[in-house]
């Protein structure tokens, strides 16, 4: 019994640490979590998306719980634009409570997360129930609020697409591709930035001078038109998103000057 207590007091501490390093993340960058079944290619993609043309860090193996830990590597976007993507556990069916109390610390990174990709191994004959799994275990780790991309992955294996046909009418929204070959993988990181910037605006801020954190994360998050100063501001013109604006004011004083939102 003493040792049970133990034990979870250490796992409470490794929570409540892994929370305060995500909340931390969050406030600088876009976080992007990627979730699934287990073997569903999360990891294959998370190399492919943050090490193009490399081999990547995150283990690969055709395997149940190949990923038992959360990796976490910047994610380029484009022009200005990068979010931090992280790669959890695989999710199984019937995860006893107690395993799912387990991995709390590891899927932080999925509750806190600003989008969820939702990666189906779409070859696999139960697909849609492991599918099914994975919404009920986010509802469990109360990964709610998030917005969610479905990803039908392993299209390169598919070898006839009758079960892509009628997932996709299910998830018309939900994105094809394979990992392996770099299929589909522009079209999801489009929509990737699309989620990360929201509506586009193109706005005259200023700033304080003296609030560099809040200026470099302008010049390194949106596209500055112009820049110019006045007396102790910085007047930048950028195109930014709505919702990168709303990060924006999270982390210094800064006002609008005049702006328009563009079509």
């Amino acid at each position: 019994q003493r040792k049970k207590a133990d034990l979870k007091r250490q796992l409470r501490l490794i929570q409540n640490r892994k929370k305060r390093q995500v909340e931390q993340r969050n406030q600088d960058f876009f976080t992007v979590g990627l979730v699934g079944y287990t073997n569903a290619g999360k990891s294959t993609l998370f190399n492919r998306l943050t090490a193009p043309g490399g081999p990547g860090d995150a283990f690969v193996a055709d395997q149940l719980f190949a990923t038992l830990s959360t990796r976490t590597r910047r994610w380029e976007l484009g022009p200005s634009q990068a979010a931090m993507l992280s790669d959890t556990v695989g999710f199984v069916r019937d995860l006893p409570h107690h395993l799912v109390a387990s991995f709390r610390a590891t899927l932080e990174e999925a509750v806190h997360s600003d989008l969820l990709l939702v990666v189906v191994d779409i070859a696999h004959q139960a697909a849609a129930r492991q599918l099914q799994t994975v919404w009920e275990t986010l509802d469990q780790i109360d990964a709610t609020r998030q917005q969610r991309i479905v990803v039908f992955n392993k299209l390169d294996l598919l070898e006839h697409n009758a079960e892509l046909v009628l997932l996709e009418r299910e998830h018309p929204d939900a994105v094809a591709i394979s990992a392996t070959t770099g299929e589909g993988l522009a079209t999801l990181e489009g929509r990737v930035g699309e989620a990360m910037r929201g509506r586009m605006r193109k706005l005259r801020l200023a700033v304080d001078q003296a609030a560099g954190k809040l200026i470099h994360f302008i010049e390194s998050s949106t596209q500055v038109v112009d820049r110019r100063y006045d007396g102790s501001e910085a007047i930048l013109t950028v195109r930014v998103g709505l919702h990168q604006l709303d990060r924006l004011r999270a982390l210094g004083p800064l006002r609008v000057l005049d702006g328009q939102v563009e079509p």
